[in-house]
This record gives structure tokens, sequence and C-alpha cells, in this order.
């Protein structure tokens, strides 16, 4: 952290500050001294929110001192340095020291923007700040109420009302009971989060999200929270706002005056009103219970909204824009629907548990509860107009006689809230925006003093940005966007010329805008219908052409995925992407386009509100009135002023740290009185070409200039600090740099910090984070290719040695960059974690590097490195994510003689396809350099972001998101009931030391409530243990022993990552094949499947065909697979398919996406609590022996043949394909002891999703009484290959059911080696594991 001085306080700040931020921090300060408000203008880029919350916090962090001192002094303790101290306090907090009073509670500060998303941001940037105050956010319970129960109900006054009721009954919201035990989790009082973070706090710790933040309200220092709920006289009541003393801040202030405006306004429509009663029907029906309002008491207000709605429609239609009634015309419409002041007190006690939007309505006609008299709500009324308007059906057409209406009381003075809003005694209001000016008329329009006020300037210089006025276009047509001018189609035309030309020279991401949707409609369809010049495609094919064209949707959700196209368009390093957008629609508003994502923007004409829509008509007409009317000589805006002043320029401007252009496009712009309306940093900017080829020539140079100035910069850098070069982004003071620079050329090489640094690709030793702060230097090392590279389904697995080997690592983890899909790496957000084996620290670090080397803008690491492979799949796909990179060799052993691996799912959170994992292979044979940046060492331990210019780590809780998941899964309360229930049924979980131990503890001890002596080695080791993390009956025969000698009923063992599970208790081994079968049985009983029902399952080709029978039973498809789980993914991705599992004790389902070993163990035990309300006792082999009663029984085993040399391994496999290919003539119907050969194969699968097909894939041996073998390889080992045999019986003869697997099974055994010669090829005499 950097302090600075601003008005003798000291400021901590996170860097050196630019010019323009001081500037912008002394003028918080001053207002804070001065009891001022502040009007506060500096550009997108310059750090606004983190100035105003570092000065705000110094000055009160000052002014709380100089209180402690008051009470000091109160209580006698003075003295001459105490004196001293108070005289250099009061200097730094007041500018009237006299009349502070420090009696009083130290100010809150409320810190306001417009949406949830842009508080977010200024909450996260508080956690880069070094000062850590009590925070507060505050949002609705549609945003925070994690009961389903209340969740559910249809409309929003239904959950409040639900939500009230709940808390005030004996039982009550099971939530809102543990809010007293979790405001007083260390966590929640001393972390900051956002409103994301507290409902996941909430719902971690099962407390209600809305009451802790009520409860931490109070004692909050700063309070993040919504224009709305502060310019709201209203909304301040309900959420028990007191602004006294207080500083308020609004952030991104431009939109003020309208929400203003729309916090004193309504608009209510006929169908509204029939919704209230709707509203008042199902509360009187299904939310009330006895004790509360009744049916009958609910029945007057039925009786008024009905009469409300009836005067409504039988209003006269204001068919031109300038007609209206006086807003006092409300008062009568609402009085013969018996709505008035004597009245109403009644009516909102009825209204509060029904027909909110009315209510909302009426106490802005009334004040709240009537508090203000008729005369005054009278004189408030001079400021509205009431408008009514028919209400449009379905399909855009009107009503006609007595249908439907719209009535707006419109409030036409933002100065009514503001007014009321300061009026509560707050210290300060502070307004900070991008584009505020002219500062004078927004102060006009708010009618409050705003006694400090700044134009800032920006950080960017003369040489990063070019702003251009085109009055004409290639064919000298005017381009004019006036309403008399714009469907001109000529004009249209040459403005479609006019972005070919510039398309093919601005590079990257293309931001066009337009007045209006429709205005934007109609150039494209003329586009799509004139031919370009000398070209005989159309002008839009021919933009196309160049770049990729996305038009903002107005569809919320079809505008998040029109976002993503462009983002990935830009990124994937082709032409980039062009971006029609509209003026005051979703892409004007708070949206990134730093770097490649807006190399240039292009206004299209001025942005003016439509000129004839009535509310802009009656606004113009009401300033008018009020400028005639004014008695003083205060400056009062005009009609006219005003709507020159409408254009929002917030947004369209986007040069945060970065170079690009801006081209005004309308000829309109050239006049001095719409260039003043530009916000103060880009005037001085702005240039008028004398014709078009020299706009085209000027921009044609201008990125010549800047593209070249960016690949030039080197990879060693020296900057000496004296010399004042501040290097603020990859472009600006470049040649400065360059001055300091070596002729070596490294591409991206950008440096970002402002201390002055030595970098020397010669050094072993990184620099730490003292050292080297915020330094991103991007290199270029050579290196030379490894053979062997090549990845499967579960990645690339060696044994540590040679990961080990210098770039081994590097060269992989770069092959899995570029072989990324589309954008690439640039951009792009990953999941990383692991198992936690040897050489997964080290790992982590290489891949931090290399990803920032290679433009990622974000790594989501688990804490030290740790996230099961499940977990890491559920992240992905939850926070969507581009993929994720999972750092584990499986159920193979650990240590620095072992194995590591390294494996890439994809974005749907699954294993990366195979053309992805063969691209990897391939880049890996050629590559020649990979990319690292020059970073400080990071911490794994520390949760929480760490910021190195663009690129960002979070290291997260592994455990949060995959707890939460599983409980919205399974049936956890019946599960727990069962537990206590059955204090004699024991558990016994054993993680193998791998990385479930701590999910373990979390879900069965925390969750649960089992005993902590329920789980055995749960701490994750590097070397497992000296143990194999395999779970069968081999590698975790302790669990086995365990069970067997303290008469266990139930057990389960993990495999290293989290991915494999074995289930075992008394006298019961659960084969896997026959699990995947029961929890496709008792699907219907797990609250997941009863919500999406059955789809499809599948199976692994190797495991038992017991999950066909289920199949066939529930008429579901069965699709058998081969090995790998990229299959049952596709399958998944397709929709068809519910739950699968193969024979090597992995089991999934399409709600984790990946085979998962603690959701196998979840669901059993969901099925046993189920089963035991019916069955008391039962257990796992109750469940067994039910199953086998009714499908029979498949009496399966698997031996495993380990490290065979690969080459005698294939000798095995081809013996065996000669005998279902060439040889099968004689050897179909040869019989060996009791077995018939009936037919057999090498197994080919084609995928009925994408067609592909998949040949050789293990020999598949079948016999005339239905038993079955097959031996396949398999090479996920990283030493040889395993040769595996699976012998399969099948049984409907209820006496075999008890018999024991081996028994049951060894002549097919015995049968199988003499069919393989498996002893005589490999020289073995017995596999290394048999399960």
């Amino acid at each position: 952290m950097r302090e600075y001085v601003a008005n003798y306080v000291t400021i901590q700040f996170p860097f050196d500050p630019y010019k323009c931020q001081e500037v912008f921090m002394e003028k918080v300060v001053l207002a804070l001294q001065s009891n001022a408000n502040a009007l506060l203008e500096s550009p997108t880029g310059t750090g606004k929110t983190l100035c105003l919350l570092c000065a705000t916090l110094a000055w009160r962090e000052a002014y709380m001192a100089r209180r402690q001192l008051a009470q000091a002094l109160s209580r006698g303790l003075g003295d001459n340095f105490n004196d001293d101290l108070r005289r250099s306090l009061d200097m730094t907090v007041s500018a009237l020291p006299d009349a502070e009073d420090y009696t009083k509670p130290p100010p809150t500060i409320y810190y306001a923007s417009r949406t949830h998303s842009q508080l977010s941001q200024a909450v996260n940037q508080l956690k880069a700040t070094a000062y850590s105050p009590k925070v507060c956010v505050l949002g609705s319970r549609d945003q925070l109420c994690i009961n389903k129960t209340v969740q559910k109900l249809p409309f929003t006054a239904a959950r409040n009302v639900a939500c009230r009721h709940l808390i005030k009954k004996t039982k009550g919201c099971q939530f809102h009971k543990n809010v007293n035990i979790a405001k007083v989790n260390t966590k929640f009082e001393r972390e900051i989060m956002d409103i994301e973070e507290i409902v996941s706090f909430g719902k971690e710790q099962a407390a209600c999200p809305y009451y802790l933040t009520r409860e931490n309200q109070d004692a909050a220092d700063i309070v993040f929270l919504p224009y709305n709920y502060l310019v709201d006289a209203n909304a301040r009541k309900a959420q028990n706002i007191d602004v006294n003393n207080s500083i308020i801040i609004f952030d991104e202030a431009h939109n003020l005056e309208s929400c203003c405006c729309e916090a004193t306004s309504f608009e209510m429509t006929s169908t509204e009103i029939a919704g209230s009663l709707d509203e008042v029907q199902y509360c009187m029906t299904e939310t009330l219970s006895p004790g509360n309002i009744n049916s009958k008491e609910l029945e007057p207000l039925r009786d008024v909204l009905a009469k409300l709605d009836s005067e409504i429609r039988h209003l006269d239609v204001h068919t031109r824009p300038e007609q209206c009634y006086p807003g006092e015309k409300i008062y009568e419409i609402l009085d013969k629907a018996q709505i008035n002041y004597n009245t109403f007190p009644g009516l909102k006690i009825l209204m509060e548990e029904a027909a909110n939007r009315v209510l909302l309505a009426l106490k802005i006609v009334f004040g709240d509860a009537g508090e203000t008299s008729a005369d005054r709500c009278k004189q408030v009324a001079k400021y509205y107009k009431l408008h009514v308007s028919l209400e449009k059906k379905e399909g855009g057409r009107l009503s006609l006689g007595n249908g439907g209406r719209i009535i707006s009381f419109w409030c036409f003075s933002p100065g009514l809230a503001m007014r009321d809003l300061v009026s509560g005694n707050c210290r300060s209001v502070i307004l900070a925006s991008g584009t505020l000016a002219p500062l004078s008329s927004f102060a006009t329009e708010l009618e409050i003093d705003f006694n400090v006020r700044l134009e800032g300037a920006h950080v960017v210089s003369s040489d990063q940005a070019m702003v251009s006025i085109v009055c004409k276009g290639p064919s000298r047509i005017s381009l004019n966007s006036s309403y008399n001018n714009r469907n001109d189609e000529n004009y249209q035309a040459d403005l479609g010329e006019c972005i070919i030309d510039f398309s093919r020279v601005i590079p990257d991401g293309l931001i066009v805008f337009f007045p209006s949707y429709g205005v934007m409609t109609d150039c494209i369809n003329i586009w799509k219908r004139k031919h370009s010049r000398g070209n005989r495609k159309s002008i839009w094919d021919s933009i196309v052409d160049i770049k990729q064209a996305i038009v903002e949707p107005k569809n919320k959700q079809d505008f998040v995925k029109a976002m993503s196209e462009f983002n990935m368009k830009v990124a994937d390093n082709s032409n980039g992407s062009i971006l029609f957008a509209v003026c005051r629609g979703k892409v004007s508003e708070g949206l990134d386009f730093s770097d490649a994502r807006g190399r240039a923007v292009i206004i299209t004409g001025i942005p003016y509100p439509p000129f004839r829509e009535p509310k802009v008509v009656l606004k113009r007409q009401y300033l008018d009135e009020s400028a005639r009317k004014q008695k003083t000589r205060a400056k009062i805006l005009s009609g006219d002023e005003w709507y020159q002043q409408q254009a929002p320029w917030e947004g369209l401007f986007v040069i945060k740290n970065d170079y690009g252009a801006i081209l005004l496009c309308d000829s309109r712009f050239a006049n001095s009185r719409n260039l003043s309306q530009l916000p103060a940093w880009v005037r001085p900017f702005v240039r008028v070409p004398k014709d078009y080829n020299e706009v085209n020539n000027q921009l044609t140079s201008f990125f010549q200039k800047m593209t070249t100035c960016k690949r030039e910069v080197k990879s060693r850098a020296k900057v000496n600090q004296s010399q004042g070069v501040r290097l603020r982004n990859d472009v600006q003071k470049v040649q400065e740099i360059l001055k300091h620079l070596e002729q070596n050329h490294t591409p991206d090489a950008i440096p970002t910090t402002s201390t002055p640094i030595e970098i020397d690709l010669t050094k072993k030793r990184r620099p730490s984070i003292t050292e080297l702060p915020s330094v991103m230097v991007i290199k270029t090392v050579p290196t030379t290719p490894y053979e062997g590279q090549k990845p499967g389904t579960s990645g690339l697995r060696k044994r540590v040695k040679v990961f080990q080997q210098e770039n081994y690592t590097a060269n992989f983890i770069q092959a899995i960059f570029d072989a990324m899909p589309s954008p690439g790496p640039k951009g792009t957000t990953l999941v990383v974690g692991g198992d936690g084996r040897y050489y997964s620290e080290e790992a982590i670090k290489i891949i931090i590097r290399i990803a920032a080397g290679n433009k990622v803008a974000k790594l989501i690491i688990g804490q030290n490195g740790i996230l099961s492979t499940p977990a890491t799949s559920n992240i992905i796909r939850k926070r969507q994510t581009n993929g994720g990179i999972i750092l584990t060799a499986s159920h193979n052993p650990g240590g620095p003689d072992h194995d590591f691996g390294i494996k890439f799912n994809g974005s749907n959170g699954g294993s990366a396809p195979e053309a992805v994992t063969n691209r990897v292979y391939e880049i890996s044979r050629n590559i020649k350099q990979y990319y690292e940046a020059d970073l400080p060492e990071v911490s794994l331990a520390s949760l929480g972001k760490q910021n190195f210019g663009d690129f960002t780590i979070e290291i997260i809780d592994p455990m949060n998101d995959y707890v939460e998941l599983v409980k919205e899964l399974f049936d956890f309360n019946l599960i727990k009931n069962f537990f206590v229930k059955n204090p004699s049924y024991k558990v016994l979980i054993d993680s193998l030391h791998g990385v479930t131990g701590p999910y373990a503890v979390r879900i069965f001890v925390n969750e649960l409530g089992l005993p902590r002596s329920s789980i055995q080695n749960d701490v994750p080791l590097p070397d497992f243990g000296g143990s194999h993390p395999d779970p069968n009956l081999v590698y975790a025969k302790s669990l086995v022993d365990r069970i067997e000698e303290e008469n266990i009923p139930f057990g389960a063992a993990f495999d290293g990552d989290g991915d494999r599970h074995m289930i075992y208790g008394k006298g019961a081994f659960v084969v896997p094949s026959d699990s995947v079968a029961i929890i496709a049985e008792y699907s219907n009983i797990i609250p997941y499947f009863q919500s999406t029902g059955l789809k499809g399952v599948a199976r692994s080709m190797p495991t038992s065909r017991a999950l066909d029978l289920v199949a066939h039973e529930k008429n579901v498809n069965l699709y058998e697979v081969p090995t790998g789980w990229k299959f049952f993914g596709n399958l998944m991705d397709a929709g068809r398919l519910s739950i699968c599992g193969e024979e090597s004790f992995g089991t999934g389902a399409d709600c984790i996406r990946e085979k998962d070993g603690i959701w196998a163990v979840l669901a059993w035990l969901n099925i046993i609590a189920k089963v035991n309300e019916t069955r008391p006792g039962s257990g796992i082999n109750d469940i067994l022996n039910t199953h086998y009663q009714k499908y029979g029984r498949h009496f399966y085993l698997r031996c495993d043949y380990e490290e065979v040399e690969t080459e005698i391994a294939n000798k095995v496999i081809d013996h065996l394909r000669d005998l279902v290919g060439p040889s099968k003539d004689t050897f179909f119907g040869k019989t060996f002891g009791e077995f018939t050969v009936k037919d057999g194969d090498d197994f080919e699968y084609r995928d009925p999703v994408d067609g592909s097909i998949s040949s050789n894939q293990g020999i598949r041996i079948y016999f005339t009484d239905g038993s079955r073998i097959v031996i396949r390889l398999s090479g996920t080992g990283s030493q040889g290959a395993t040769i595996r045999v699976y012998v399969e019986k099948y049984s409907k003869n209820p006496n075999e059911y008890d018999l024991e697997t081996l028994p049951a099974v060894q002549g097919l055994i015995d049968v199988s080696l003499e069919i393989s010669k498996i002893n005589e090829i490999t020289g073995r005499t017995k596999p290394d594991v048999i399960t």
C-alpha cells in the first residue's frame, strides 16, 4: 500500500495514485471536511470507486480518532500533548471544528450504485484496500431469501407476507432461527462479503441472509445499497435507513436524475391491478393461516381494487403526447374508488398482506401511512402530470373501448426526492460518474447545493485515443441520423460503407451504437438488401466477411449469450467481432470493453430520447412552465436545454488503461452546442477531419502505430523511477519505455508496475511479493518437445520424475492452452485443483505463470491446491468457466517415485473431448516455446483474490460449492434423522489420505451429524500415507478389517481424487456393477431424480449387465459404451442420460457430470434411510437380496495384472483378437470345462450423439449359459499396461444368491486363463489385484 496525504488526511492507496486520482480524492476529503455536497466527474477507467472508498474511509478513520480523543478529554484526561493532537485532528477532520458534535454516533457511509452487479464490483474494490470496515450489503428478500418454501410463492407480496408470518410462529423459519448464531461467526464478523457471498454464507450456516444483513446494518461503518433504497423515502423507512450525520455516495450517478423521478413516480396498468386482485385472492386462500388476517377482512380490499380497476378503465385516453391531466386528478380517481386520506391507513394494513404493487403507488400519492396532510399532498402534486394511455394486449395490439389503461403519475422534479433525502441532515452527498457534464445544469435539476465540483482529466495521453467526427461517408453523403433523415436509404447505405472500411482497419472488438432498436433494425435490413460498392455482396455480408457480427438482443438470456459470443470471438486472435448495440440498452451500462473487447466505438447518431414520447414532451412542458413562473434569479433549464443534455454518454467511451478510437458518425456532433455536452475529458481529443479519406488515413495510421508499439515491447526492462515513468498500461508512455529496453524481441512483454524492476531470465530465484509488487512481464521461453505427451480421457499420467524434467510440465500446460477450443486461453477463466499429491504445488505455480503468460483472465484455485475432481467439475459448471486443469493420477500411488497426472476438463465440466486431447498431443510434439509471466510468489493458503494487472487469482474454499450441491441433490434431513433414530447404526468412511478427507468431515460429520470417529485417513497427504489410494478390497483393507471387527453396517472408501468409491458393510461387499443398478432402481426416492425423472442409463462395456435389467424394467434406454467417462459425457450433454457407472468403482449422474464417490455413497445412504421407513433394520445385504430376488444375481469379478510390459500385453490381446476374428469358426462352439463358447467380438461403439466410432475396445466372449468374459488393456498407469480380465456369471437360482463371488466364478476364471493364455504369455502366476 502507498500513503498519500490529501488535505491533511493520510490515505492508504493500493498503488501510487495518478494525478487525476490525487485531485479526485482531495475533492472528496474537502467535501467531508466542509460538510458539503460534491459533484465529481471522473472518466471511466480512472478508478473512481477505489478513490471514493479510500478517501472516505481514511477521513472517517481520522474522525473516529478525533471522536475518541473528545471522549478522553471529556473525562479530564487533557494535557499539552492531547491539546496538540486535538488541534492536529481538528485540522484533519473539519473546516469548522467548533461545530462538530462528537457525542453523536460516527457517520455511516451509504454507498449506492444503480445495480447489484455494480455494488459487487465496489465491494470487491474495497477488499483490495488496506481498510477493513464493518460492511453491510442491503438487498431484497427476492435476492437474499434461501427458504425454498417462501421462494416458491408466485408473488413478491406473498413471499414478503409468508416470511413475516413464518418468523412470528413458534416453529417458524429454520433459517431465521439461526441468525443469532451465524451473526457472531468470525467469518461474518470479519470478512467483507458481497451479496452473492452473503447468500453462500447463509446457506453454509443455514441462516437467513436477509435478516443477517439487517442484524449487521446498525453496526456497519459502510452500507452498500441500490439507489432506490436512498432516494425513495418509503424505501428508506422500510429499510430502517437513518441518514442523520451520514455520508451518502452515489457512484455512477449519471442516472440519478431519472432514478429520483422514478422513485417519486409510478405507472400502473389495468393488468397490474387485476394481478393485485389475484394476489389478494391468493393470500385469502393460500398464504395466510389462523391467527393472521382472515379472508373476511380482505374482502373490503378486494372490493376497492375492483372499483379502482373500473374507474381507470373509464378514463378518457390521451391521444396526443402533450395531453395530460393535472397531478391533482389522481385524488379524484382514487376517491371514486373509496381510497382517500380517511380510508388509506386501514387499506395500507391490508395491502401489506397483498396488493403490494398498488400499495407502492398509493404511498407515492399519500405519503407513507398518510403521514402528510391533504394540503401538502396537493402541493407536492404540482410537480406531477397524469397521463392516460391504452394498454397493449399480447401481440402489441391496443385494447379498444373500455379496455385496459395505463395511468402514468409522473414526477418531473428530481429535486423533490433529493431535497427530502438531504432534509435528514446527512453530512455530505457525493455524486460521482464518468459523465455528469455540464455540472451546472445537473446540479440545477437536483435542486441541492454542490459546493465542491470537479470535471476530472483522464489518465490517457494524446497518443492513446483518437476521437474523430465523421461528417460524410465515402460517397460524400452527409451522415445525419436526425428523425427526418435516418430512414434515407442513401444515408443508411453510406453509413454501412463507413463501417465496412473502418472494420478493415480496426483490430479486435468494435462496438457500433445506434440511437434506438428501431434505427438499428432498419439500417441492418437495408444493409442486407443493398450491394456494397463495387461488390456483388450485400453491405451486411461484406461486414460479416471482415468481422463476426453480433446484434444486441432485447431478451436478457439472449443478451448474456450474445455477449459471451462476442467476447469469445474477440479473444480467438482472429479479425475480432463487431457488436451492434443501442444507446440506453444493456450494452451501454456497466459492461467492460477494455483491451481488445473495445478497440473502437462508433456512434451513428446523437442518442436523444424519442422526441414525441409523451413523458419527454411533458417534461419539456414542465420545465418551460417552471422557467416562466420562477421568481428567483437562479438558472432553471428550459425544456430544449434539458433535451439537448439527454444523450447518454456513459459506457460509450471505454478506454480503460488501454488505447482506442471513437468515431462520431453524425455531422451534428460538429455543432458547438453538441460538443459542449460531451464529457470534459473527451473534448480535447476531438478532431474534425476535412473529408472521409482523411478520417480513414488517420484511423489506419493510429492503429498501425499502436499495434507496432505493443509488439515491440521487449522482455528485458529496467525502468528508473526517478525519471517519473509510470507504467499504467500496455501502450501509455510506450515511447519512454522503449528507451530503456534491450533489442531482444519478445512479443507482448508488457511491464505494468510503477516500481523500478530488473528482469533477468538467467536468475533461478523468483522475486518475492515485496521485491516485485504488481509486476507482470510476459516472456517467451524457448523449449524442445518431449516424446509421449499423449493424454487420454484421464489426462497425462507419468512418474513424478518425468514431470520434473526441465520444461516437461510447462510444455504440456502450454500445449493445453494452445489446444483450448475457441476463444483460446486469452480472457478466459479456468479452475485449478487436484488431489494434493506430490509435485502438485510446484505444478500449480507453473500453471499460474503460464496462464498469465497466455493472457488468461482468472484462475480459480482450491485452497492449498486441494479440489476434488467432482468439485472441480461442479465449479466449472456453476461459475460457467472455460474449463479446468486437474492435477491427479486418480487411484495411482503418489510420492517422488510414483505417479503424477494433469487432466484438462472442458467448459461442460467433463473430460476434454478426443479432438482436444489429440490436438494437445500434436502440439506437444512440435512445441518450440511457451509463454510465462514473471509473477511474485502466490500463496495458495490464503482465501481471497490476488490481482496482477488484468490477471486475477482467486483462492476458494474447496468444499463450499460442492457441499451446497449435494445438499440440493439428496434428502439430508431424511439421512440425518435416520442416524438420530438409529444411533447404533455406525458408519466408517476411509479417504485413504486422498482429497476427499476434508469433504467427508464437512458432509458426514458437520452436516449429517456422524461422530468424528466415523472418518479415517482424512488428511490429504502427498504420498497418500505410503499407501495406494485405490478403493478396493486390497488397498482399503484397514477399512474392511475395522468393519468386520467392530460390526459396522456401512462403510465406504474413496480414491485419490474423489471420483471412485467402494461400499462395504459387515459381511456385505457391493460390486460396483450392482451399485449403479441399485441406484437406478431406487432413483425415484432421490430428490434430484424425483424432479427430473430417469432419462436413460449407461454402463461401460466391461461392467456387468445388472443395469440392463433395471433399464428394461423401467422402460428407459440402456447404453453400453467403451471405458472412458467422455462417452457418458456425450450422452449427458445430449440429455439422454441420467445415471451411469463403470465396474472400476466409478458411478455418476448428469447432475454432477464426473464420476463421484461421495455422490454414490450419499445415494446409498439416501436409499437406506428411505427403505428403513417401511422396512426398519434394512442394511446393505437386505437391499442387495431384495434386488437379487427381483432381477437375479450377476456374479462378477475383475482380475488386474498391473504394469505388464506393453509389448507383452499386446501379445495377449492379439491372440484373443485372432480367436474372435480369423479363427472364430473353430473357436465358436468350442467347450472349456462346463462352458461352451457362443460367440465373441472386439467391441466397437458408434456414438449415437456424434456418430463417431470407437474400435478395438476389448475382447468379449459369450457362453451359451449367459456367462461372459471380457479382456482388455488399461493405460491409466504410468508404467506399462494393465491387463484386466472380467468374468461374469448370471444366476436366477435363489439358492445361489448367498454364494461368495470367488467360488461362484472360479470355473469361469479358469476358463478365461485357458483361453487368454495370460500366464503363459506374461509369465505371471496370479493377478496383482482381484476385485
